[in-house]
């Protein structure tokens, strides 16, 4: 992490360094409303959704999921988060990422290289695959509930 617009560079003191080889980072978001809540999607060593509530200094794993190539955080909810992954399609979650659902039926692959959110009710889902174009999900599943003002 660097706060001096690169000159030096600080590394994570906790959940993920980046230093095993074969890891590497994917995908990276950031919160809409909080720009010190970072979310990353690690590939290699140590797999998985990563979140910071420290601007990148501290990290806690979400989950397991490999392959994560995009994260998407709804920009009126930001309990409700989706992840693309190479090889195991699109996943969603309610909770800010502490239980995960696969979301992935329907498509003609799990081979997913991005997933967008359009904001509105119900919420609209959009993924690209690595070989059969782009789909959309309109996510009904969701409830009203889960859009408080």
């Amino acid at each position: 992490r660097t706060s001096d617009s690169g000159v030096t560079w600080n590394e994570s003191t906790t959940g993920f360094s980046g230093r095993d080889e074969g890891t590497g980072v994917r995908s990276i978001t950031f919160s809409p409303s909080n720009p010190n809540i970072v979310y990353i999607g690690v590939t290699g060593r140590g797999a998985g959704l990563y979140r910071s509530a420290s601007a990148g200094m501290d990290w806690e794993k979400l989950n397991d999921i490999g392959e994560i190539s995009e994260i998407a955080i709804h920009p009126r909810n930001e309990n409700i988060i989706y992840i693309s992954a190479i090889h195991s399609g699109v996943h969603r979650s309610t909770d800010k990422g502490a239980t995960w659902t696969s979301v992935s039926k329907g498509l003609p692959t799990t081979d997913v290289m991005r997933v967008r959110i359009a904001p509105g009710f119900p919420v609209r889902v959009f993924s690209v695959t690595l070989k059969h174009g782009a789909f959309r999900m309109v996510d009904e599943e969701l409830g009203e509930a889960l859009f408080s003002w």
